[in-house]
């Protein structure tokens, strides 16, 4: 082969399952939180309690998460550089919800709490999914 390849002519399997993976769980989570934030779909009486004690600061930080996620999907599928960038927005806004769990619940103790169970299953995945993108970066497959 000669020198360098396109990217189309370039396969990257896991480059193209990552992208559609978070594309997909990201964008169904976008579609379902904010369906539940704006009432559009009815909830058992104890979680609508729960919803409402949540701050508008951990919504918004929540949905710019899944907004980030979503465009560094899109992003990784189009090889752009860029897509490192919102992942690593999104790990720092993941970060900074748990540090704002843990002061409004006014403990460490709240960061690994059940609830945030989830939460750290995200981040390891989003921290995954930038060395992945920092890798391909480095590599030249990234514009």
């Amino acid at each position: 082969m000669s020198g360098k390849q396109t990217h189309l002519e370039q396969h990257r399997p896991g480059t193209i399952f990552i992208s559609f993976f978070l594309a997909i769980a990201s964008g169904t989570a976008l579609v379902s939180y904010l369906s539940t934030v704006t009432g559009v779909r009815n909830l058992p009486i104890e979680q609508q309690t729960m919803l409402e004690t949540l701050t508008w600061s951990e919504i918004g930080v929540t949905l710019f998460i899944n907004i980030a996620v979503l465009a560094a999907a899109f992003f990784l599928y189009l090889h752009r550089r860029l897509a490192l960038y919102f992942f690593l927005g999104a790990i720092g806004a993941s970060l900074g919800k748990f540090g704002l769990a843990a002061f409004n619940k006014g403990s460490l103790t709240a960061i690994f709490s059940s609830e945030l169970g989830g939460g750290a299953l995200i981040l390891g995945v989003l921290v995954g999914a930038c060395a992945y993108t920092w890798r391909l970066g480095r590599s030249g497959f990234l514009d």
